[in-house]
């Protein structure tokens, strides 16, 4: 699940999600691609003396058994250089990809209430079923 954003006056956007990881082993966020935007990057927000900033991250590890929650002021998807103006209520598919589960692609609502669902990931050499790592996309997304 995950929910989208829209920054007012500004051409870009941030999508949260929830990722659980169910397996025995860890899994690795690579990756993440949506037709909404130009770019789309993986971003952690951090305290530096008091003020607030945004910088990118080339992955972002999920633990074997554990999860990680994107959410505002920390950890999101980026959607930088928006092709269209998001309303209440449009909603932004995005892919991300895994280094073991491969893509899956999620569709986040915009607006602090929405309700994303999962989409069954579409990549042909996908590792069947059986070899996929339990991942999940869950809880609140948001985007900007």
């Amino acid at each position: 699940m995950g929910e989208a954003r829209h920054c007012r006056g500004r051409r870009r956007g941030a999508v949260y999600v929830t990722i659980s990881n169910a397996g025995a082993e860890p899994d690795t966020l690579l990756s993440a691609t949506s037709d909404a935007a130009r770019t789309v990057e993986l971003h952690e927000t951090t305290n530096d003396g008091g003020v607030m900033r945004m910088r990118p991250i080339q992955k972002l590890i999920v633990p074997a058994g554990g999860r990680v929650e994107m959410k505002p002021g920390g950890m999101h998807i980026m959607l930088l250089g928006l092709t269209h103006d998001l309303k209440p209520g449009d909603t932004v598919k995005a892919t991300v990809t895994f280094d073991r589960a491969g893509p899956m692609t999620l569709e986040a609502s915009h607006g602090p209430m929405g309700r994303p669902r999962l989409i069954p990931p579409r990549k042909i050499e996908a590792p069947a079923a059986a070899e996929r790592p339990p991942l999940s996309l869950g809880g609140r997304g948001t985007l900007l």
